[in-house]
């Protein structure tokens, strides 16, 4: 009989002599040896075990992994050798994010501030920012910056002026007025502004109209006949030749207004000498007596517009008047009888 022995390293199983074996150890057999005695065999085994591995990766765009390159997500399997020298199967668990890309447009007046950076000029710029899958985003802006403007104007004009935005202005000044210009952009103009006006106060004494306003043009009006023109009345002062309402249209620095209309009623005013009627003083500072008063059943007074300030019958021959209270002046002190009214100029000073 004989003995002997074999050694052996193998992965996962080895088959030896009618039997597998799956662990490392002495396995013993018998066969006949040459001599057809008994060969008792042992062999040394090393059973070295085959693995298994899982990695998970999450990449943008792509992935280069034992060699090879991965462009779409999935599950992705190797093999290499491990550690003992046998096979390791490895699955790669893959999700591949894409980079993307974008545009935008944009038209801006002067300026545009985008992802941190400010912008002055048109053209295309370019900015990388994370998109929702913490990829590359890569966005592309197309720019164009209109700019805003400036001017400056001069303009004249009557009483009031309209800008262009349309403020109202009625006194002369520098001022500045914003308006769109052509790219839709502000545009700043500068008015240096020019406000003519026209004097249009009337002095009124006795029967004289007189404007302040002097080296202008005047046409004096009727009033009570829907402002016709009196004819040939073109002077400053005008005087009246009969009762009624006047005023006087004023051209100056190519502005043209009309005053407010003043009541005459001192057109045939009587001389109280001559009826008797006695006023005293007259001028007077508002306080003054009206004597001989047999001959009528009322008088009123009237300031120069026509406007009663006092009234009252008679009721005696003479009557004390205080108007003490009113504005210095020509007033009118009105006497009615059966058949008449006489007026008679007052004096307030």
């Amino acid at each position: 009989s004989s003995t002997g022995d074999t050694t052996a390293t193998v992965c996962d199983s080895l088959v030896w002599l009618g039997s597998t074996y799956y662990t490392s150890g002495d396995y013993e057999d018998i066969i006949p040896n040459a001599a057809g005695c008994d060969s008792t065999i042992t062999l040394h085994l090393t059973v070295n075990n085959s693995t298994t591995g899982d990695t998970t990766a999450t990449v943008c765009d792509s992935l280069v992994w034992l060699g090879s390159t991965y462009y779409t997500s999935g599950d992705y399997s190797d093999i290499i050798p491990n550690a003992a020298g046998c096979d390791s199967t490895i699955t790669l668990h893959l999700t591949v994010n894409n980079s993307s890309t974008g545009d935008t447009t944009a038209t801006v007046c002067d300026s545009l501030v985008w992802l941190g950076s400010t912008y002055y000029t048109s053209g295309d710029y370019e900015d990388i920012i994370p998109n929702a899958a913490g990829c590359d985003s890569t966005i592309t802006l197309h720019l164009t910056v209109n700019n805003s403007s400036s001017s400056s104007i001069t303009e004249t004009a009557c009483f009031t002026y309209n800008s262009p935005s349309g403020h109202v202005w009625t006194t002369s000044g520098t001022y500045l007025d914003t308006i769109p210009n052509t790219t839709g952009c502000d545009s700043i103009i500068s008015i240096n502004l020019t406000i003519n006006t026209v004097d249009t106060i009337i002095t009124v004494s006795g029967l004289t109209l007189t404007a302040n306003t002097t080296g202008a043009l005047y046409q004096w009006l009727d009033c009570n006949n829907a402002f016709a023109i009196i004819s040939g009345e073109t002077s400053q002062s005008y005087t009246a030749i009969a009762n009624g309402s006047y005023a006087v249209e004023l051209t100056e620095n190519s502005c043209i207004d009309t005053s407010y209309c003043y009541l005459i009623n001192g057109v045939g005013i009587s001389d109280p000498n001559k009826d008797g009627i006695r006023i005293y003083p007259n001028p007077n500072n508002g306080q003054f007596i009206i004597e001989n008063l047999d001959h009528y059943s009322e008088i009123y007074i009237t300031d120069i517009l026509g406007k009663q300030i006092f009234g009252t019958e008679v009721q005696s021959n003479s009557v004390e008047i205080d108007l003490g209270t009113e504005a210095k002046g020509i007033y009118f002190l009105n006497c009615k009888s059966k058949n008449a009214i006489k007026t008679y100029k007052i004096v307030i000073e």
